[in-house]
């Protein structure tokens, strides 16, 4: 197992071969996410935000609640309403899939990368509006770039280290006024033997 850049084990989870088949679902990991982004919510609520029916997300999030992905926020509970919230603030996988993990992990990430390429989409198919809504600052921060690299993998360990460190000193900063959430997505990865080299 590779260090792991930011990973507190009293708020991040390690997915083992249990917690990744459990979470090898796309709904399951959007809400998850939705959970971890807008805080506790119900299973209606949940629906409502995903356009998916009550009884799929409630369905859902009992079986993550049983491997302690979500958990009841039973201080909001009332009568028969039930919230949930995330179980821990990130989830942390090991690339280098075992013939336990293998099938399973690449469930998990083909779900990851399609949710990540959903949130990309969202943002370019509104991206000439950004500075308008929110300001010449943020739409000067924003970005979707890539550059080809050549690496060995000692070279790409180490970039992916040096990224995980800058965006961790980020992560828990206090929210100041007028803050906004932002989405960082980070994908490091091996082009194809036959694929073009080419930056957008």
């Amino acid at each position: 197992m590779p260090a792991l850049d930011g990973f507190d084990p009293a708020q991040d989870l390690m997915l083992d071969a249990t917690t990744l088949r459990a979470l090898a679902h796309p709904l399951r990991l959007r809400l998850l996410g939705r959970l971890r982004l807008n805080g506790p919510a119900t299973a209606s609520q949940l629906a409502s935000a995903l356009g998916e029916n009550s009884g799929a997300t409630s369905y859902h999030l009992r079986e993550l609640a049983k491997h302690g992905l979500v958990v009841e926020d039973a201080e909001r509970n009332r009568g028969r309403e039930r919230w949930w919230r995330a179980g821990h603030r990130s989830t942390y996988f090991d690339m280098r899939l075992d013939d336990d993990t293998k099938a399973t992990g690449g469930e998990f990430l083909r779900a990851v990368a399609r949710i990540d390429s959903e949130h990309m989409l969202r943002f370019a198919d509104n991206v000439e509006y950004t500075a308008e809504v929110y300001g010449p600052e943020v739409a000067d921060a924003c970005m979707l770039s890539d550059w080809p690299l050549r690496l060995t993998g000692a070279q790409a360990d180490e970039l992916q280290h040096r990224i995980n460190q800058l965006v961790d000193s980020y992560r828990d900063l206090p929210a100041e006024p007028g803050a906004l959430r932002f989405r960082c997505q980070v994908q490091l990865f091996p082009l194809a033997v036959d694929e073009p080299e080419q930056a957008s």
